[in-house]
C-alpha cells in the first residue's frame, strides 16, 4: 500500500489544481491561455518543484487563484 501512496498523493494534488485552474477560469477572467498554463503545471508540478524557476511559477499562479 505504501508504494502508492506517491501516486495517490499526486492525483489528490492534480485534482486539486484542476479544479481551482477551471474555477478560476469560469468565474475569474477568462483567458484561455492562463488556463492552459495552469492545466500544464497541475499535471508536472512534482518536476516543478525541484527548480527555483518552477517553484517561482507555482507560487506566482497560486497568488492569482
Amino acid at each position: 500500500m505504501l508504494r502508492y501512496l506517491p501516486l495517490v498523493v499526486w492525483l489528490a494534488i492534480t485534482v486539486v489544481f484542476v479544479f481551482m485552474s477551471l474555477s478560476q477560469f469560469l468565474f475569474g477572467a477568462r483567458d484561455f491561455g492562463k488556463l492552459l498554463r495552469r492545466l500544464g503545471l497541475a499535471l508536472v508540478w512534482p518536476l516543478a518543484m525541484l527548480s527555483s524557476a518552477g517553484r517561482r511559477i507555482l507560487m506566482d499562479e497560486g497568488r492569482n487563484l
